[in-house]
């Protein structure tokens, strides 16, 4: 017996179409919550905090901060993470000062480089982190050279 090609129907061609495409939405429905969230900030300045350290403060107006993952302190110079995940750091200054830049977690000191280098990190934030950059004197902020981004890679911790 010899088997011979049917032709489809043009509706069989566009339902399989069709079922591909839903397929295809429900799969990047069930992605939806890996998707990452970033912020990324730029600054345009510091000042000395009550401590009299010497804080930069993340106040250019084009920043992205989705206010589901991140909120940004009053003072511009604290950015506190509200979801558990993993996340990756990422810091820049341009300065012609001296001293190091040092990346704070809830006032400790979790990561330090020299000034005009980048800061480059990964961290497991869990809900109300805060995260600061303390610096040396000298600091200049050029906003078109500072840049702070915080990158969400993934939401689930793995013990």
């Amino acid at each position: 017996m010899t088997l011979l090609p049917m032709a489809m129907a043009k509706i069989d061609v566009l339902e399989a179409k069709l079922r591909d495409a839903h397929d295809e939405i429900k799969h990047l429905q069930d992605l939806r919550g890996l998707i990452p969230a970033m912020m990324k900030q730029r600054s345009k300045g510091n000042y000395r905090n009550g401590s009299g350290e010497l804080v930069v403060c993340w106040d250019a107006p084009d920043g992205v901060m989705p206010p589901e993952y991140f909120t940004m302190s009053d003072d511009k110079t604290t950015v506190t993470v509200l979801k558990q995940g993993l996340y990756e750091v990422t810091v820049r200054l341009a300065s012609t000062g001296q001293g190091n830049l040092n990346l704070m977690l809830n006032s400790v000191c979790v990561a330090t480089t020299k000034m005009c280098r980048s800061l480059h990190e990964y961290f497991t934030f869990k809900p109300d982190d805060q995260i600061s950059i303390r610096i040396g004197d000298g600091f200049e902020a050029d906003p078109l050279q500072n840049c702070f981004t915080i990158l969400r890679i993934h939401d689930e911790i793995k013990t």
